[in-house]
């Protein structure tokens, strides 16, 4: 039987566990504040931006309907499934 203490004593850390973490390459930090690349005049942005808030509208409106908040989450889903299609057709 093993001593009380063995399960205290410290464990070897694999050696990756004091490595420094690794950069992310370049491409993964691109469009971020302070960049030189405004991603908030990008078209893909501005469409992102429309669709959040068609989601926030649809999310007070349905809210309003059951008397409680239905959360971001479930306004989003319900959104995409029910009105993306048609929205896209529309604004695009």
């Amino acid at each position: 039987m093993s001593a009380p203490d063995d399960n205290l004593t410290p464990k070897a850390r694999p050696a990756f566990s004091s490595a420094k973490p690794p950069t992310p390459p370049v491409s993964t930090t691109a469009g971020m504040a302070g960049d030189s690349d405004d991603f908030s005049q990008s078209h893909l942005y501005k469409v992102f931006l429309k669709e959040r808030e068609q989601i926030e509208k649809f999310r007070i409106s349905e809210s309003a309907k059951v008397g409680h908040d239905i959360g971001f989450e479930k306004a989003l889903l319900t959104w995409i499934i029910q009105h993306r299609e048609e929205w896209r057709k529309k604004n695009s």
